[in-house]
């Protein structure tokens, strides 16, 4: 089992979603990303992840903070960081 950090990233931009993810890998970080907040949603109940970095504003208007509010309900525990450009 690894040591690394697992770190759920959600962002509608496929550049940045792989940006951020090679910024974490290459810090030691292991790394699940989603699209969108559905997938975003279905990767932490799949994952579990440590903490997650979301998008604030994607297709959907406020879609992050929606994200982070269900994801909240399911473990209140879990650091979430909103991103916004």
């Amino acid at each position: 089992m690894s040591d690394k950090k697992l770190v759920l990233v959600i962002d509608d931009d496929p550049d940045i979603l792989e940006s951020i993810k090679a910024i974490l890998n290459g810090n030691g970080y292991e790394t699940v990303t989603a699209l969108n907040g559905e997938e975003g949603l279905k990767a932490f109940k799949a994952k579990k992840p440590d903490f997650i970095l979301c998008d604030m504003m994607m297709e959907k208007v406020d879609e992050g903070i929606i994200v982070a509010n269900a994801i909240k309900q399911l473990d209140e525990k879990i650091p979430i960081f909103l991103l916004s450009s």
